[in-house]
């Protein structure tokens, strides 16, 4: 929730609202996840990164970045956006009176609930929990009952370093869901429990919510335009994205907008950079683009809450991003990935009519997931407060 991007922001939100909907009074409990402790224990781990830091060539990267940061306003844009995405936090979201700056303050004092509930991006995910064991409930009584939804690992394999971790906290769930297929396998083999593969929180919810949602935001584009969302985290797609960005861009006619980006490679050729916005304006221009090229998860998710013409960039069109490939799958829009080694895109229009009907399946089967979990673990409790 409190990592710099509006999907996390997001999906908190819709995960709330669904347990509102299904009659629970939902609590988010505030953890100031990455604290300093992850950024140095990951920056310890990431060999590349790490060396990218270090010597006088690193620092003089650093140096330009910063300063190519503060002349192109990205600082001031970035500053405006923690300080939307803040406001959101505040107005939209219902947080733990408490404000937890760490882990060890987390276990030192935990706040009781009813019954617990771990979702869902990047939660599992060993290389940014860095052995934080927080997400898996670690600091909960033995006696309350807890249950994941779409709770993600981005990841096949669970490094030897945290494995162990992982099979005595994921064992004392009481159910288990994933966002992505293969974490399927993954959750057998760490606990011998089955998971149930089920669809993203912004995915959960009537799509009329983000319809609300994105009315509440002023912007407003005249033109038509192409939107380009290039988070860079999963990997770094540029400059080959460009290509792609170029080639749609000849096809369509559009201007570019990117969201959250450090570049423009289109400046001056039709090309904008949008950086100081919120969550309502990140909805408002999914919903208002006229097609949509991104490397993002929920990026890919609003594309089709939407019915947007778009194609989601993977590394590799083979084995495909785990997340983004797994949610295309499952909704029979596998045609909307590419590679990002693609030569050129032939450009198509997305089959709703074939989509549409196994997305609202999908959503109806995790609902129902999610009333079976919450219906078993609350049984024989007297109030529903769900965390």
């Amino acid at each position: 929730m409190h990592i710099p991007n509006c999907g996390s922001v997001l999906q908190a939100f819709a995960t709330q609202k669904k347990l509102e909907q299904l009659g629970f009074e939902a609590e988010i409990i505030d953890y100031l996840y990455p604290t300093k402790w992850h950024f140095e224990r990951r920056d310890a781990k990431d060999v590349d990164l790490k060396a990218s830091r270090q010597g006088p060539g690193g620092h003089l990267r650093y140096l330009f970045q910063s300063m190519s940061r503060r002349i192109l306003g990205i600082k001031r844009d970035r500053k405006k956006a923690r300080y939307l995405k803040h406001r959101f936090i505040q107005t939209k979201l219902k947080l733990s009176p408490v404000k937890y700056k760490s882990a060890g303050e987390l276990r030192a004092q935990p706040p009781i609930y009813d019954f617990y509930l771990t979702g869902s991006d990047q939660v599992w995910n060993p290389r940014f929990a860095v052995g934080d064991t927080i997400f898996m409930c670690d600091f909960a009584p033995d006696n309350i009952p807890r249950a994941s939804y779409a709770a993600c690992f981005a990841t096949e394999t669970i490094p030897d370093a945290y494995r162990q971790a992982y099979v005595t906290h994921l064992s004392k769930y009481k159910a288990i869901s994933v966002r992505e297929r293969p974490a399927e396998k993954l959750v057998r083999s760490l606990t011998g429990m089955s998971a149930e593969v089920v669809c993203d929180p912004s995915l959960l919810v009537d799509p009329g919510m983000w319809e609300r949602l994105a009315d509440e935001s002023s912007i407003r584009k005249e033109k038509p335009y192409l939107l380009a969302y290039i988070p860079t985290y999963a990997y770094d797609p540029y400059p080959k994205i460009v290509e792609l960005i170029d080639d749609i861009k000849r096809q369509t006619k559009l201007d570019v907008i990117y969201i959250f980006s450090e570049k423009n490679p289109h400046r001056g050729r039709g090309g904008k950079m949008l950086n100081a916005i919120g969550p309502t304006d990140y909805v408002r221009l999914f919903r208002d683009a006229s097609f949509v090229i991104t490397t993002s998860l929920h990026g890919t998710a609003f594309s089709l809450i939407f019915k947007k013409s778009f194609y989601s960039v993977v590394k590799d069109a083979e084995s495909g991003d785990s997340r983004m490939f797994s949610l295309l799958r499952e909704v029979g829009a596998e045609d909307r990935a590419i590679s990002i080694n693609a030569s050129g895109i032939d450009l198509t229009e997305p089959d709703y009519s074939e989509i549409t009907p196994k997305l609202d399946a999908w959503r109806e089967r995790s609902e129902t997931f999610l009333r079976g979990a919450l219906s078993e673990a609350m049984s024989g409790t007297e109030t529903d407060h769900v965390h």
